[in-house]
């Protein structure tokens, strides 16, 4: 039987100072993207360090979900927004949902894909720490980098809105 390759499915815990600072919108940009990077750098050293063959920047630069299909799919209002109903019946007790997590932007023209740029910067940032991690190790890894992308499952449910 051959490897079986491993890898890590969509995101990885951000710290809390990361997520503070991706909640504040007052937070100045360039200051966010350096405390993105070191949080990516440490979740790649963590992902090559258990023996991950598959690795990602594990979705940290993404402040949520609606937020990252905004800034990579053009189509989306920031103005109008649809309401999907806030489930009653949950199988476990749980707090009450907020139900701003269930608005999302309208839909107000055909979507289309504008994140290469981000999605290649991502790349290259993650290449750059691999690098690192192989000078410092004095061996090659066979590790494949996966970038982060907006799911056709969750831009479904934005669609349907």
């Amino acid at each position: 039987m051959g490897k079986i390759r491993t890898t890590v499915i969509g995101s990885l815990q951000r710290p809390d100072w990361l997520l503070a600072a991706q909640k504040d919108p007052e937070f100045p940009p360039d200051l966010l993207r350096e405390l993105s990077n070191i949080a990516i750098r440490r979740v790649i050293r963590d992902q090559v360090d258990i023996g991950l063959d598959e690795i990602s920047n594990g979705e940290l630069t993404r402040r949520g979900y609606v937020h990252y299909v905004q800034k990579r799919l053009k189509g989306f209002s920031d103005k109008e927004f649809v309401s999907l109903p806030v489930p009653t019946e949950l199988p476990v007790e749980m707090p009450p949902i907020e139900p701003s997590l269930f608005r999302f932007p309208k839909l107000v023209s055909k979507p289309e894909y504008i994140g290469e740029e981000d999605a290649l910067k991502e790349y290259n940032f993650s290449k750059e720490v691999l690098k690192e991690v192989e000078k410092e190790r004095g061996a090659p890894l066979d590790v494949t980098i996966k970038v982060p992308a907006a799911s056709p499952g969750g831009i479904s449910v934005l669609l349907s809105g």
